[in-house]
């Protein structure tokens, strides 16, 4: 019986972890020039085509360029390519055409990387509430226990520090009002 990531020790799966990293390096080794966006890019990009329909009616854009390409020479050194005085639709259409093999794992690897994702909060959600009440019962002892205070210094510090900026927030949002 395989199994899942909570019946396993730390070791085994970080073992597990180490193979899926190297797998994912072997698969972007296999996909040189994978391209990365900044948010911003990623929402002001011209390439999101709409499935299928879209493309399909890109590609029927491209047959009106082969059948009279003079039409278009205007647009002849838009298309990055290597021939200034033409539209290269071979050039087009294999960007359409590895567009929609790339879209294809894209959307294969999408949904692994949601539940991966989503695993990590699941995670973190079956601990941290637990954890958080614990902090705040040491926090009421650590003025009566100078080793415990010594141990949970990170958490203080660390949670201290949201609450002040919470407060500076909230001074400066009521001093704008």
């Amino acid at each position: 019986m395989t199994k899942t990531i909570d019946d396993m020790s730390a070791e085994q799966l970080q073992k597990n972890i180490t193979r899926a990293a190297g797998l994912l390096e072997e698969l972007e080794g296999l996909l040189p020039g994978l391209v990365h966006f900044t948010a911003a890019d990623r929402g002001d990009t011209d390439g999101r085509i709409r499935g299928k329909d879209e493309e399909d009616a890109l590609r029927a854009v491209l047959a009106v360029i082969e059948h009279n390409p003079g039409a278009f020479q205007v647009l002849a050194d838009k298309d990055d390519g290597r021939d200034p005085a033409r539209v290269e639709t071979e050039l087009l259409r294999a960007r359409l055409d590895r567009r929609a093999l790339l879209a294809g794992l894209a959307e294969r690897v999408a949904p692994l990387a949601q539940r991966l994702e989503d695993t990590v909060l699941a995670q973190g959600e079956r601990s941290k509430p637990v954890l958080l009440s614990a902090y705040g019962i040491a926090r009421s002892l650590a003025p009566h226990d100078p080793a415990l205070k010594t141990l949970l210094a990170p958490a203080l510090d660390y949670y201290g520090a949201i609450g002040r900026k919470a407060a500076r927030t909230r001074a400066e949002k009521k001093s704008d009002a």
